[in-house]
């Protein structure tokens, strides 16, 4: 399942926020990326919060060169409380789920 709610301001500031959770069957082989084979809860079961800010300067019908300067400037961080069934040591290598946690930046431009 994976739910996100946004809330577009003015045409021009984008706020979102998410939550995804994955859960399946437990497969030992398929679902352990550590060094001793099964040691993973051998489970697909990950579940996650994401927050994102975009700010789009040319959104307004009547801004610069509209509809051709389409522009999207945004910052994305993802929480992960459990990933391949377990919220610490996943892998067997010491891998909590909260390293898989990112920031991500990002320009997008549609011509």
């Amino acid at each position: 399942m994976h739910v996100n709610v946004d809330y577009t301001w003015r045409h021009q500031i984008n706020a979102s926020l998410g939550w995804l959770d994955t859960r399946g069957r437990r497969d030992a082989t398929l679902y352990s990326a550590g060094p001793v084979e099964g040691y993973a809860g051998g489970r697909p079961d990950s579940r996650a919060f994401t927050a994102q800010l975009e700010v789009m300067p040319w959104g307004k019908a009547d801004s610069f060169a509209s509809p051709l300067a389409n522009a999207r400037l945004g910052v994305q961080y993802t929480k992960y409380d459990n990933f391949n069934g377990r919220s610490r040591n996943y892998d067997g290598d010491n891998r909590d789920a909260k390293d898989n946690n990112t920031l991500f930046f990002y320009v997008w431009l549609a011509i």
